[in-house]
Formats: structure tokens, sequence, C-alpha cells
């Protein structure tokens, strides 16, 4: 388990020598008209700008994303989201460009880059790597600085002050970066994705100075799953899990823990609107924007402790903002936990008006934080420790009234195993973005079976990236039909520096390619049955075209990680593929130049569309892994 160390300022914090915050963010928990964080820049003077962060929120008002002042312009430089017309608002020397139909969700992480230039007066932003048109702000003059003040999380009305809370950022930002240049649209899409690119030179995350005001604290950034604290005392810290099954359209309590002290010690309150609100200690703080469905089972995690006072909420699987609620003491009992009812008193004052009805099951409750991995695990249905304060798998409990013990229907709680050991059906298409295939271990049974779109096919395109340290012959990809168990193979050739690829049977070699072990190689092929000409592209550089001939493919069976010997089968342990394999797309139709150039790059692309790494239906048999992607670097 990987823990951070909060750093929880409370007055101004002085800055030291730049800090390296790479895989950091700064966390603003609570609507305040002081958190903020200055931000030190390298110049004064400014003829262009581009401003890049990321920013994760569930804030349903106006607030501030990026705040820079000089003594003429308090809106000088100025990211600013309006809640009430739906817009992204760039403010350049106290003039505003309006975008709309940006798909700002909560709860989310986004990236968002503006950039301005003072020669043609032209703002443009970038949000999720989608650029806006251009738009004309303010043109002929710097942005000069008498000084330059930046501010992240309140927006300066003034010079340097000037606050408002209802303006206020809360939620976690991070990667911030501000360049005195407009960055190419590559530059733009390589941080949006990223990929190696220029940091900036007036503000630099890797070699930040900055200083911290009131409560911000500095936590490890967690892209995926969300931030959750690390454990400290043991008795200062709460986790609590649940799954739920309801139809109430009211408030409703499904978890209450009381002391003789406070009487909302821990407590959980589904409220309408979308509204999920925590409880510690007698303190609330709101999650806006959760989905919580009805006739549906829902799975529940809430963490807390009290060296930070953070709390976070996880509503199936997905995590909020952390907030603050209340630092300090411990929950200390004796503690009576109620599950149905809300104790308006130590023990009892139940409102039926509050209480919940449906279903409830896998409660679980820990004296410590659990980390984003475990609450995954156990909102995946995985092996995960239980509760060590409440345990589902050995619960003592009193029932009081009328409640009964069933067997849990689990027809919509289907979860589909990262780690197969038989062969498992597939499910609904699965977006494994981010994601990458582990194939672990030499056999003759570990497969992947993607389910093609497509069953006739007169032209196609194959892309994927793999990493391995075999020495020897080895499958990359795999296509047979009835009548050609090499309908279309991509195979490894050892000793020889080679690949070969088999249409309809027949075999071309391609030599040179550098494939070098323990590094990702990107691989795409093309075959159109036309011309009967095929091609291979390593790593971005194309091979001469060849030919094969070939007739159209009909009914394929595509399988990652074997050579099919037969239609579907007859695998060999020794030309199975060991190693990652990621971003599997197969398209019928040849691919441009620029379109796999593209691919490569990892840039805006146009995915499969007989195969989409994205929205990919598929079988697992035998031990093949699901994991985040690991990439090498240089």
């Amino acid at each position: 388990m990987k823990f951070f160390l909060p750093l929880l300022v409370m007055l101004a914090a002085c800055a030291a020598v730049p800090q390296d915050l790479s895989g950091k963010m700064f966390t603003f928990p609570q609507e305040t008209n002081t958190a903020r964080v200055k931000l030190i820049p390298s110049t004064q003077d400014y003829s262009a700008v581009t401003v890049c962060h990321r920013s994760f929120t569930d804030l349903k008002r106006d607030h501030i994303l990026f705040s820079l002042a000089t003594g003429t312009n308090s809106n000088g430089y100025l990211i600013f989201w309006d809640e009430t017309n739906k817009e992204m608002e760039p403010h350049i020397k106290d003039k505003k460009a309006e975008y709309r139909a940006m798909d700002y969700k909560p709860n989310m992480w986004h990236s968002i880059c503006t950039t301005w230039d003072s020669t043609s007066g032209l703002v443009q932003l970038w949000f999720d790597g989608q650029p806006s048109i251009r738009k004309f702000v303010s043109t002929g003059s710097n942005i000069v600085g008498s000084p330059v003040i930046i501010f992240i999380g309140q927006e300066q009305d003034s010079h340097g002050g000037g606050f408002d809370l209802k303006q206020s950022f809360v939620g976690m930002m991070s990667d911030v970066y501000m360049w005195d240049y407009v960055l190419s649209p590559c530059e733009i899409h390589n941080y949006m994705d990223g990929l190696n690119f220029t940091p900036g030179n007036v503000l630099n995350w890797r070699a930040l100075e900055f200083q911290i005001v009131d409560r911000v604290l500095i936590e490890d950034k967690q892209m995926t799953y969300g931030i959750v604290a690390s454990p400290g005392d043991a008795d200062s810290m709460c986790c609590r899990s649940s799954r739920s099954f309801t139809d109430l359209h009211r408030d409703h309590m499904p978890f209450s823990l009381a002391t003789p002290s406070a009487f909302n010690d821990f407590l959980i309150q589904i409220a309408q609107n979308n509204v999920v609100h925590l409880y510690i200690r007698d303190q609330i703080v709101g999650f806006a924007g959760q989905d919580y469905k009805l006739n549906t089972w829902n799975s529940i995690c809430a963490t807390w402790d009290s060296t930070s006072g953070l709390g976070q909420l996880w509503l199936n699987g997905k995590p909020s903002s952390r907030k603050f609620i209340s630092s300090g003491s411990n929950i200390s009992g004796p503690v009576i936990i109620v599950l149905g009812q809300d104790q308006d008193s130590y023990g009892g004052s139940f409102d039926s008006k509050q209480s919940f009805v449906g279903m409830m099951a896998d409660v679980h409750m820990w004296d410590y934080t659990l980390s984003p991995c475990e609450i995954e695990s156990y909102t995946q249905g995985f092996n995960f420790s239980p509760g060590n304060v409440l345990n589902w798998k050995a619960l003592e409990f009193q029932i009081i009234g009328r409640v009964l013990i069933e067997k849990k229907e689990n027809l919509k709680m289907a979860v589909l195993l990262l780690l197969v050991m038989l062969t498992a059906c597939a499910a609904s298409p699965r977006d494994l973005s981010g994601k990458m295939l582990t194939f672990p271990e030499e056999t003759k049974t570990a497969n992947v079976r993607p389910t093609t779109s497509r069953q006739n096919l007169n032209a196609l395109t194959v892309c994927f990236s793999s990493i391995t340290d075999l020495s020897r012959d080895h499958a990359l990809f795999s296509l047979a039909t009835p009548a050609h168990d090499n309908a279309f193979l991509i195979f490894k050739v050892a000793p020889r520096n080679g690949i070969e690829l088999y249409v309809s049977n027949k075999k071309v070699e391609f030599g040179g390619p550098d494939y070098k072990l323990n590094m990702w190689h990107i691989i795409c092929a093309t075959w159109d049955s036309a011309s009967g000409l095929v091609q291979l592209w390593f790593d971005g550089k194309p091979s001469i075209r060849k030919f094969t001939g070939g007739s159209n493919i009909t009914r394929p069976i595509v399988i990652l990680g074997q050579d099919q010997d037969s239609h579907g089968g007859r695998f060999d342990s020794k030309q199975s593929f060991v190693g990652m394999l990621s971003d599997v797309h197969m398209w019928d139709y040849v691919l441009s130049p620029c379109e796999i150039q593209r691919y490569v790059e990892d840039l805006n692309f146009t995915p499969g569309n007989v195969l989409n790494w994205r929205a990919l239906e598929f079988q697992t048999t035998g031990r093949v892994l699901i994991e985040n992607k690991q990439l090498t670097c240089d």
C-alpha cells in the first residue's frame, strides 16, 4: 500500500526552493475566502500565454480555476466556470470570451488549456483534448505585472485580494503549467495525453515555487480511482462500505453511528438532487453530482481521518472530491451503529421519514482508510481484506422490528473478473483506455478472444502496442477462418530480427525492425484484396509494400496471446505470447499514413470499426490480467 503525508498549512507557508510536484495535487477541501496557493512566475511580461491544468470538483456554482492579476487588470488572465450559463470563460485584461457546450462533468478529472497572443488578440480553449474555435479578446499590448500575482483556489477581484468564497474552488488541482508563448496543437495534445512535453517556462509543476495560505493540502495524485488518506493512529480513521437497493425518492439514512457526545458521529444520508451527505462529529459536508440510481444495487464507501479532517465518498467505484469535515479528535465510544434508521439521540429517536426501505448487504467497517485499490476491489467484488470493526462475513448483530435475512439478489451486480482461470463469458463492451492485457506465463491456454463487428473483410488494418522479453518465436496477432488458420497473422521470428505477416496462409517477411526486448513497440499492418499488397509499420516507420494476394476474409476468429493452428484452437505454448498488449484496434479498410501516424503518436484518431479498444467485447481464457498500462520512461 502506498501512502502520502498530508501537508496541512493553517497559516501562510513561506515558499522554499522550487518543488517537484510530479504525481502530486493540491487539495482545496472546503469553501472559504482564504484558502489559496500563490504561484511565483519566472517572468512579469507576456506578449503571449498558454496555461494548462487538471482539476476535479463537484461544485454546482460559479468557481475560479486560475487567476492572474496585475496592477491595472484584476482579471489579467483568468479562467472561470460560469455555472448559470454553463460556460467556461477565459478573461484577458478584463475582457472575456465565452465557451459553451463544454462537457464539464462533476467528479471527473478534466484537462484544460487556454492560449492567447497579443498580436492576433485571439484566445482558444482546449477542453479534454478538444479545441474550441479561436475568439478575439484583446490585442495590441502585453500583460505586464507590477508585479504579476497568480492564485489558484481564489479569484482576485483586486490585485492580490478581494476574494469571494462563493467563487472559490473546492476540489483537487494538478499539473499546472504556464508558458510565455502559444503551444502548438501537438504540444497541447502531448500535455493532455500525458506524453513528453516541454514544461512551462513561467510556471513549471515539476519545479514550482509557491506559497500556501490556510487549509490546502499536497497529496499524491490518483487519476483513476481518486485519493485516500494514509492511516495514522488506528482509532483516528474510518472507512465504511455497503451495498444498498431501494426505490426511495426521499432522504434516507442507510448508516448511522452515534456516541454519547455526538449523535451524528458518522452518518451517511442519501439526499435528493443527486447529493450524498456525510456527517462526522455532527459536522456535515455534501457531495454533489452523485448518480445514486433507484431500483439497482449501489456500492457506497465513505472514508475519513482525524489528522487531515478530510472525508471522501466513493459511489459505485467513482471517487468524489476530498472535503474537510472535522479534524483533531477521534470518534470514541461507546459506539452504537444502526442500519436502517437515523439516531437523533444516542441509540434512538428514530424518524420514519428518514428510515431506509430496501435491501442492504456487504456492510464492512475499518478503523483505517482503505487504499483506492482496496476500495476498487470491494466495489468490484474481488478479494479484499474484510472490515476489522464490522465484518459482513462474521457479523455480530441484533434485529429489531420487521427485518428479514434473505439470499441476496445479485442479478444486477454481475462482475467481470480481471483474473480468469477458466473461460469468462463476454459482457457488454468495455473501455480499456489506459489498460493493458498481461500474459504473465508461457502456456497453451491463456488467450483473449475479441469479438469482431464484421464477418466479411476485403481489406483491413490492425494496430496494437506490445512489450515482451521473449527471445523465441511468438504470435502477436492471430486471425483465422474456416479456410485458413493463418488468414491474417503477425508473427515474430527468432533469432532473425524480422516479423512475418501471413495472409490466407501466404507469408512475407519484413526484415530490419529494431524489435528490442523490454520496450513498448507499436505495430500496424495493412492489407487489401484488390491489390494483394501488405505493409508493416513499426514504431511509426513504414516498410516497403509486398505482395501476398488473398481473397476476402469471412467468419474470422481473432485470438490474442496464441497462434491458431486451426480455426479457434490448436495452440502451441512455444508460440504463445508472454508480456503485455494494449491499444488493439482493427479497421475494415487501409488506414492512410496520416491516420497511422496519429495512432502511433496517440493523438485523436478514429478508433477501429472492427475491433475498438475503447469499446471492446471479448472473452478471456486462462491466466490473463487487465491492468493499468505501464509505460517505460527513457
